[in-house]
């Protein structure tokens, strides 16, 4: 039993207006629970956020800084394991992929230069005036006309039995032409030569396994140079491989001469100015064709190259030629011997030739007759 007691009631206060303010009172109280309970939510869920934050900080504190994370990852029907990879935003990541059945690989977004322009211009991030000089080199780089997502495949510039001409002349007329002719030389001669060594790495293991078991002719029949020998030839060689400083062609070129030989790619220079050129194409060549030369930086040039089993200087060999044109001399170093020769005169068009004010007058055709007389005495 419940017993209520109301003290100092005001008087001429009416039941009905007694039971209104209690009906207000008591919504006051819920009103005021209610308060209580929200201002208690609100700051658990501000020691929630608080307790964020600080375990935030913490890992930043613990974030190791910006590193080559690697991952070894491998690839079946699919699906890649593992399928979720944690990193850190500016780590360098390297994602080593195994199949397990067939080919897989990640397919990236193909771009170009107008891709990496608007990127430059989004950007919100660096100055304005580093964004200017960006966008300005990328600008003139895209005039080359070199660059392309839709450019040709590195497949069909070396093909078994083709011949492939690269032409840069079309760059001589344009500002820095001869750094963007050692850019497109050094580049093609840079991934022909990993695409042989890889190939090599394949006709290595293949022979490998010749040698441990029996290959039917169908298997070998499925067996194919994925990129056939090389020959290389360079015209103008001292502008790419210049005797002082380096160009874009330099380091691509040297490791050619250098380490070419074992995956097969080999390299034809060709100068007139063997004296401008680097040291390393006069030491590591194997076959050396020199025609007359009368500038004493050359003469020297070439003078180095003397053999133990020489009698004389390449130099003293060249004076020794005749004066006729296309005269020349061989320096054989694979079989250690000299051998003078000539060249026969050119036969088709030479786009190189140097014009001349008066046209010489070729003959065509030439004919002569011999008339024999017989007389017959009766």
């Amino acid at each position: 039993m419940f017993v209520l007691i109301f003290v100092g009631v005001g008087c001429g206060q009416s039941a009905e207006d007694l039971r209104l303010e209690l009906d207000d009172a008591k919504v006051s109280e819920d009103i005021m629970v209610q308060t209580e309970t929200d201002e208690k939510i609100a700051e658990e869920q501000q020691a929630d956020k608080q307790d964020v934050v600080e375990e935030k900080d913490q890992m930043e504190d613990e974030r190791p800084a910006s590193q080559v994370r690697r991952f070894d990852m491998t690839a079946k029907q699919w699906e890649f394991e593992p399928a979720v990879i944690e990193v850190y935003e500016g780590d360098t990541v390297q994602v080593n992929v195994t199949s397990i059945d067939v080919a897989h690989g990640f397919a990236i977004k193909e771009y170009d230069i107008d891709d990496i322009i608007d990127a430059i211009r989004k950007d919100e991030k660096s100055e304005q005036t580093v964004r200017d000089a960006a966008e300005n080199r990328f600008l003139t780089t895209k005039e080359w006309g070199v660059f392309s997502k839709d450019g040709t495949p590195l497949k069909d510039l070396a093909i078994g039995g083709q011949v492939t001409v690269l032409d840069v002349s079309c760059y001589a007329t344009m500002p820095g032409g001869w750094k963007i002719k050692s850019l497109i030389v050094g580049l093609v001669g840079k991934k022909l030569f990993i695409e042989r060594m890889k190939a090599r790495k394949t006709e290595e293991h293949t022979l490998l396994k010749e040698s441990t078991r029996y290959f039917s002719k169908e298997e070998r029949d499925k067996i194919k140079i994925q990129t056939p020998l090389l020959w290389i030839m360079i015209d103008e060689a001292h502008e790419f491989l210049p005797l002082k400083g380096k160009t874009a062609a330099s380091d691509a070129l040297i490791t050619i001469l250098r380490e070419g030989r074992q995956p097969g790619v080999s390299l034809i220079l060709a100068s007139q100015q063997p004296g401008k050129i680097h040291t390393d194409v006069m030491t590591q060549s194997d076959t050396v064709i020199a025609h007359r030369l009368t500038a004493k930086v050359d003469i020297d040039a070439l003078g180095k190259l003397m053999q133990s089993y020489m009698r004389h200087g390449l130099d003293e060999e060249l004076n020794k030629l005749p004066r006729l044109k296309g005269a020349a001399i061989i320096f054989d170093d694979m079989n250690e011997k000299l051998y003078p020769m000539q060249m026969r005169p050119r036969f088709t068009w030479h786009g190189g030739e140097a014009p001349i004010a008066i046209e010489k007058e070729e003959k065509k055709f030439e004919f002569s007759f011999l008339f024999i007389l017989t007389f017959s005495f009766a």
